[in-house]
C-alpha cells in the first residue's frame, strides 16, 4: 500500500488516461454507470461535454491529477464510475473496446465507483435559462456571479487542502486503487442482456 502511494505516473499511461476520458465525451448510454436503468432506456442517455486529466502535481508529498467533467446533467454515481472504469482499463490488461462496450445497451458491466473523497462540484452553469430571459424578459437577471469569482476560489482552495488532508490521514483512495489491482479481475466479465450478441 505504502508503494501505490509513492507511485508517480509514467507519461504513457497519464496519455492513455486522458484517450480514455475523451471518449466519454458525446452522447452515450450510461445505463452501466448508475443503478436502476435498463440500457434501452432512454434516461440512461447523457451528453458529456468534455473530460479532462491535468498534469500530475505534487502536494505534501502526493503526487495527484485533478479530473474536470462537464456535462449537462449526470446520474448518481455516474462520474465515479466513469474514472472506476478508466481505472479499471489501465491497471489491467482489459479486454479491446472495454470502454466502448459499457455504452452498448445490450451489457451489463460491474463497475466499481471511486471513492467520493476528492469529488468535488466546482460550478453549475444556466446558460439555456440565461439565454432564454435575454430573449423574453430583459428585467430579469440571468443566474450568474461575476463578482463572487475570488470567494469561490478561496473556498475551493480550503476544500482541496481538506481533500490532500483526508488522503494522507486515511490514503482512501491509494486504499481503493489497491483493492482494484488485486481484484480487477472482477470487473471484466461482460453480461449480455436478454437477446444479445457478443458482436452487438
Amino acid at each position: 500500500l505504502q508503494r501505490l502511494c509513492q507511485y508517480r505516473l509514467p507519461a504513457p499511461v497519464l496519455a492513455e488516461v486522458r484517450r480514455l476520458l475523451r471518449m466519454y465525451e458525446g452522447t452515450h448510454r450510461y445505463h452501466n454507470f448508475t443503478k436502476g436503468l435498463e440500457g434501452t432506456a432512454p434516461q440512461s442517455q447523457r451528453f458529456v461535454t468534455s473530460f479532462t486529466c491535468s498534469d500530475p502535481y505534487e502536494r505534501d508529498g502526493l503526487e495527484m491529477v485533478t479530473l474536470e467533467v462537464r456535462g449537462q446533467s449526470f446520474l448518481f454515481n455516474q462520474i465515479r464510475k466513469m474514472v472506476g472504469l478508466v481505472m479499471i482499463a489501465v491497471s489491467s490488461r482489459h479486454p479491446p473496446g472495454l470502454l466502448e462496450s459499457a455504452f452498448r445497451p445490450d451489457t451489463r458491466l460491474n463497475i466499481p465507483p471511486a471513492p467520493p473523497a476528492g469529488l468535488l462540484l466546482l460550478d453549475i452553469k444556466f446558460d439555456k435559462y440565461s439565454d432564454k430571459l435575454a430573449n423574453c424578459d430583459a428585467a430579469r437577471q440571468p443566474l450568474e456571479w461575476p463578482g463572487k469569482a475570488a470567494e469561490v476560489e478561496a473556498f475551493k482552495g480550503t476544500i482541496c487542502n481538506e481533500i490532500v488532508a483526508v488522503e494522507h490521514e486515511r490514503q482512501v483512495v491509494c486504499r481503493w486503487m489497491y483493492a482494484l489491482r488485486r481484484n480487477v479481475h472482477k470487473f471484466l466479465k461482460l453480461e449480455l442482456f436478454p437477446g444479445g450478441t457478443a458482436g452487438g
